[in-house]
């Protein structure tokens, strides 16, 4: 609140994001790796024993972008408007 980034801006975020951890695990994997300097990153974790019967589990993406536009051949091509 109060921060000056317009409400559309961060929706859309929002969205792009949804629509990247909704892809297929080898999809995200494959997007996220094609950075040459490893900038994006994504973590995939399960932990817990396989018997438990609830899970944790959880994705996150890492990807620091600089405000050059450096490298954005490189970004993850998917969801169309991620880059």
């Amino acid at each position: 609140m109060n921060h000056g980034v317009a409400k559309e801006l961060m929706d859309d975020t929002l969205r792009i994001f949804k629509e990247f951890h909704a892809m297929p695990a080898n999809e995200k994997v494959s997007e996220s790796s094609k950075d040459p300097n490893g900038s994006c990153k994504l973590y995939t974790s399960c932990g817990g024993n396989v018997n438990d019967v609830a899970k944790y589990w959880k994705d996150s993406l890492e990807h620091p972008c600089p405000p050059s536009g450096e490298f954005t051949e490189s970004w993850p091509e998917k969801p169309e408007g991620y880059r």
